[in-house]
């Protein structure tokens, strides 16, 4: 199986993109519709246990939410009770993510917007999801998450919902497979092209779960 490092995995979406002509709105679209199948097949192992699945979506402000919220969308459409829940001022989200949070109000979405742990801690007392998706961050995240957003994972690692994480679990670096701290104990990563290097070393095995790698049309 060929895996890539994050610069790679860059260069590959970049030369889809300028050199194939794909937009990377397009890019997105076909990376969240593939998200959700596979959180789709999750909902069905829930209600066989629970009455109803009930999705939380966790987002940053990068592309990564952006694959996240695509996802939210064909969710609902699907019926599945979905909430998302923005890490960071709406504001801040721009390009496709800004454009998928348009579209998710008008499909009448729950959307809460947090920007502070006292904020997050308060609401967190409500969350009552069953499977939980990260994406929070993506394959570019190097370093470790600032204290707020540490102790949001560290809250989200703590449920008992399945965590699905979106290319990579948030905190863990992509290519080195290094979890500083602060990172997503993921149960399933879906990951988008090919797969990372960071998957199979260090701490990847223990970080990211089951490994479902999503083809999105693109040329390698």
């Amino acid at each position: 199986m060929k895996t890539v490092t994050a610069s790679q995995m860059r260069s590959i979406d970049k030369k889809n993109v300028e050199s194939r002509g794909i937009p990377s709105i397009i890019l997105m679209e076909r990376a969240g519709r593939g998200l959700a199948k596979e959180v789709i097949k999750l909902t069905r192992q829930v209600t066989y246990k629970e009455k109803e699945a009930r999705v939380a979506i966790f987002c940053g402000k990068g592309n990564n939410s952006g694959d996240g919220l695509v996802c939210a969308r064909y969710l609902l459409s699907s019926g599945i009770n979905v909430k998302i829940y923005l890490l960071f001022n709406l504001d801040l989200l721009k390009g496709s993510p800004a454009y998928n949070i348009q579209a998710l109000k008008k499909q009448g979405a729950i959307i809460y917007e947090i920007n502070s742990y006292a904020s997050f801690k308060k609401l967190s007392r409500r969350i009552n999801a069953n499977i939980i998706v990260d994406s929070i961050f993506g394959i570019g995240f190097k370093g470790k998450p600032s204290r707020y957003l540490e102790e949001v994972i560290e809250f989200l690692n703590k449920q008992k919902a399945c965590i699905v994480s979106v290319d990579v679990p948030s905190g863990l670096d992509a290519t080195t497979g290094i979890a500083r701290a602060g990172a997503i104990i993921a149960d399933k990563t879906v990951t988008f092209g090919l797969s990372k290097t960071g998957f199979y070393k260090n701490d990847g095995p223990i970080y990211c779960g089951k490994i479902s790698i999503i083809d999105i049309g693109l040329k390698v």
